[in-house]
């Protein structure tokens, strides 16, 4: 085991799984709280882009929701009836 592990910053809370899996990359995970200021941490791009990418899958799904409530009839946007 190293003599000091990085620190990872993240959002608290968070579940076991994801703590595990910082703490098996070499972090130690701490809560973005307490980051120092002027902290910079390479990993915060790769975070970034995976805010990115589950925000647009939860929009897809929500398109993909609504397009289906759309084909049933049941749109709600005034458009395509009467």
């Amino acid at each position: 085991m190293p003599d000091q592990m990085k620190i990872k910053y993240l959002t608290m809370p968070i579940n076991k799984e994801t703590k595990r899996k910082w703490n098996r990359e070499g972090y130690r995970v701490v809560d973005v709280q307490f980051k120092p200021v002027d902290f910079v941490d390479d990993e915060d791009e790769d975070e970034d882009d995976d805010k990115a990418a589950k925000a647009a899958a939860r929009k897809a799904k929500r398109e993909a929701e609504k397009a289906a409530k759309t084909s049933a009839g049941e749109g709600g946007n005034g458009e395509g009836g009467e």
